[in-house]
């Protein structure tokens, strides 16, 4: 047997993942390889640690889970973060539960803002929507038939996509982009969008400022002239009529670095 030290209120929750075991407290992560006829600890990860059970869900070979310095995927070999780098700007303090729809391949997180649900697609590898008022889990999702669901007072609750409206408005916005350096000064010269609906707009902001320089029509034809000076910039693509849909599938940032002497 392998003796565990877990600090602050012991074990949260527990996994087995192949030939692993995922042991959670509320501050660390530890994982324990069984493959062997004797067990033995793999490695201790603090700050990976989780403080409901609600903040696992088993994923494919995997198990995901989310606590306030991000989200979070071992796909059966390696651990990555789903958040670090296309979503640095979320407070995800304010995450309360996570789930997986298998045949969208959507990793779904609860977030207090509003009852939403935020959702990274593992098939496009990026975050794809953010879904407002929505019903909260109060126990952790699990599968039922192949199906997510929690238990919720005597009622079992089913995760899934439900499309509610009539038209559909659109407002994505990106992280902050630093270009790979957030100390140094860019000039942001243009930018092109790849997008199949032209009733599509894109504003953007500079150093964290409300994007509001506008441009229409981003059919990926013609540059988005920007010609501003800043760290970082970040983009927001909106809709002012209803669409039926569309695909954003490039944004393509021409920028030079600045140099102070």
């Amino acid at each position: 047997y392998v003796d565990l030290e877990l600090p602050g209120t012991g074990i949260t929750a527990m996994y087995a993942v192949g030939d692993r075991l995922f042991c959670f407290s509320s501050s660390t992560l530890t994982i324990v390889n069984v493959a062997q006829d004797y067990e033995y600890l793999e490695g201790t990860f603090m700050g990976k640690g989780i403080a409901t059970p609600k903040q696992a869900v088993e994923v494919e070979e995997g198990v995901a889970f989310v606590n306030g310095t991000g989200v979070y995927y071992f796909d059966g070999s390696r651990m990555e973060s789903l958040s670090d780098d296309l979503m640095m700007t979320f407070d995800w303090s304010t995450a309360t539960s996570i789930g997986y729809l298998p045949d969208e391949k959507l990793v779904c997180v609860w977030h207090t803002t509003s009852t939403g649900i935020l959702t990274y697609s593992l098939a496009t590898k990026a975050w794809v929507g953010n879904s407002l008022s929505n019903v909260t889990p109060s126990t952790r999702v699990k599968f039922y038939e192949n199906e997510p669901h929690w238990i919720q007072d005597t009622d079992l609750k089913k995760l899934s996509i439900v499309n509610t409206a009539s038209v559909t408005t659109v407002d994505i916005k990106t992280g902050n982009i630093s270009c790979g350096d957030l100390s140094k000064y860019k000039k942001f010269v243009k930018a092109l969008v790849t997008c199949d609906n032209t009733n599509l707009n894109i504003l953007y902001g500079i150093d964290g400022e409300t994007p509001a320089y506008s441009s229409d029509s981003i059919d990926g034809t013609k540059p988005i002239s920007i010609g501003k000076k800043g760290k970082t910039i970040q983009f927001q693509i909106t809709s002012d009529v209803g669409v039926d849909g569309g695909q954003v599938s490039d944004i393509t940032l021409v920028y030079r670095d600045l140099r102070i002497d």
